[in-house]
């Protein structure tokens, strides 16, 4: 018998990748992930479902396996009972008892097309990602394009309506991670940020739905917030990019979520993949520096003097100017030379009172990281820029333990 012992539900960037998926533990007595993969696409292509990236790998235990399946899909929900309508089937073969395999399959069937966006819809979705402006489903089903008070909320339901472009877009995010004196580094960071003359939302412990309904507030115009451990693990984190990843202490208490130590770093690292400029840690803290070879622009030592101040100066300079004196929102250039020469800046500002570590080879076992906006991509470790279809290709390198 087949039996799903964990399964987790992510709707953005997690430990397993930047896309929205499902990742499933299931006891068996014997090895049948040959036959489980084909039963989830038979499956899938029955619901009208897309899975990207299915991989399934076998872990022995004492007197059983232990099979941990991932695949991405738009709809993670539905995804996660479609594995359980795979496995109810599986037991049912394998114990050769009667099951009605037809009724849960039009029952998914029915709450897919109950789900799927207009086409008008569809297509607004297409011009933001042409635009650069990031897309969030809220849990009222509405559609929140950018953030803040450069956002709008559609309604794909009741109407189209053409969205404002012109004032739609990004504010800054701020995201800190881990469990030691997580508080202090964002009134830290608060202080520098008002220093520059600027106003920012805190906000510590926040799991995806608080983060969305911060992001999806008119009245943050910047965004300081401290993300609890269990729900990057659990549900994933309610953003696709930020501007500053900061990763303090991991703490002493593993989280409940966490299967092991490596779950555990890899969820509090998971912000600093998503960040558009040098990660700022304790190199100091022993604990961290597995996280040193991962990090896609290099490292700055946190607990340097100046580091904070440097890195609030950097903003005011090249972060934020995103309105011209026509009100229209600014797209700088978008090559992998510009984001190298950015982050290149910051590093000479901050390096001289700071420590500096560059990234090195990406050693397995671990992800590999490119950025969710494929315009905006490149390859690690000193390598050039990737054209669109190299990029699609290195997707698939964001591999779990």
């Amino acid at each position: 018998m087949l039996d799903v012992i964990k399964c987790r539900i992510v709707e953005g960037p997690n430990i397993y990748g930047p896309h929205p998926g499902v990742a499933v533990q299931i006891r068996s007595p014997w090895d049948y992930s040959a036959r489980f993969k084909t039963a989830l696409k038979d499956a899938a292509q029955s619901v009208g479902m897309m899975l990207a990236y299915l991989s399934i790998t076998v872990q022995p235990e004492p007197t059983d396996l232990l099979l941990h399946v991932h695949f991405v899909c738009d709809a993670p929900q539905l995804g996660s009972e479609l594995v359980r309508y795979v496995v109810a089937g599986m037991n049912a073969e394998l114990c050769q008892e009667e099951w009605d395999a037809d009724t849960p399959l039009v029952l998914l069937q029915e709450r897919r097309r109950a789900a799927a966006l207009p086409v008008a819809t569809l297509q607004l979705m297409a011009e933001a990602h042409a635009r650069d402006v990031p897309v969030t489903r809220l849990p009222n089903g509405e559609l929140l394009f950018g953030y803040g008070v450069h956002s709008w909320q559609l309604d794909p339901q009741r109407s189209a309506a053409t969205p404002p472009w012109e004032r739609i877009g990004r504010i800054p995010i701020y995201a800190v991670t881990g469990d030691c004196a997580r508080a202090p580094t964002m009134q830290s960071l608060l202080r520098e940020i008002e220093s520059a003359g600027m106003a920012a939302v805190t906000c510590d412990g926040a799991d995806r739905a608080v983060t969305q309904a911060l992001l999806a507030n008119r009245r943050v115009s910047a965004l300081i917030i401290g993300l609890d451990t269990n729900s990057i693990l659990q549900d994933g984190v309610g953003f696709e990019r930020c501007d500053l990843a900061v990763i303090v202490g991991r703490g002493t208490v593993r989280p409940t979520a966490a299967d092991d130590d490596s779950e555990w770093l890899r969820a509090i690292g998971v912000p600093m993949l998503l960040a558009s400029q040098p990660v700022r840690m304790k190199l100091a803290d022993p604990d961290l520096q597995p996280l040193i070879a991962y990090a896609p622009d290099g490292i700055i030592d946190w607990h340097a003097p100046g580091s904070a101040r440097s890195h609030a100066r950097w903003w005011c300079e090249h972060r934020w100017r995103a309105w011209n004196r026509a009100g229209r929102r600014q797209h700088g250039p978008r090559s992998a030379r510009h984001r190298r020469a950015q982050a290149g800046s910051a590093r000479s500002d901050a390096a001289r009172p700071c420590a500096c570590v560059t990234p090195g080879e990406l050693p397995p076992p671990y992800w590999r990281h490119e950025r969710c906006s494929f315009s905006e991509c490149k390859i690690r470790s000193g390598c050039s820029s990737a054209s669109p279809s190299r990029v699609r290709s290195q997707e698939s390198e964001w591999s779990a333990l």
